[in-house]
């Protein structure tokens, strides 16, 4: 997971967003990168309840083309904001940002083999 291959395709795609009548955030998003060599994907569930929790829920997915497994890695991050020692809180307002500040909840990891070419469902 560490090399860097040249991204072929990428997409970012917000499935869900509710402003939380103003008093957070909540949102569903997908983002895609497609490599020569494999593809990884993040599906991540983010909640933000301003002055008071965030958490965030992400389920990565990685294949190398050629082989038939998949890499799955589901996590869990949350507490609450008055536990978080951060210099500006303006990352608090974009997941990407606050998500690595979190601690974490739980993390599985497991892996998915694909059928084989050629055979039937």
């Amino acid at each position: 997971l560490k090399r860097r291959d040249p991204i072929l395709f990428y997409e970012s795609l917000d499935l869900y967003e509710d402003d939380l009548f103003d008093f957070g955030e909540s949102k569903f998003s997908v983002k895609l990168r497609v490599m020569p060599l494999c593809f990884f994907a993040l599906a991540r569930c983010w909640l933000r309840v301003d002055g008071t929790y965030m958490r965030s829920f992400d389920t990565r997915i990685f294949h190398e083309f050629g082989t038939s497994q998949v890499l799955v890695e589901v996590s869990k991050k949350e507490c609450p904001i008055s536990d978080l020692r951060v210099s500006d809180p303006r990352l608090l307002m974009d997941a990407d940002k606050a998500e690595p500040l979190l601690p974490s909840t739980s993390l599985q990891t497991f892996e998915l083999a694909l059928p084989a070419s050629g055979s039937s469902a």
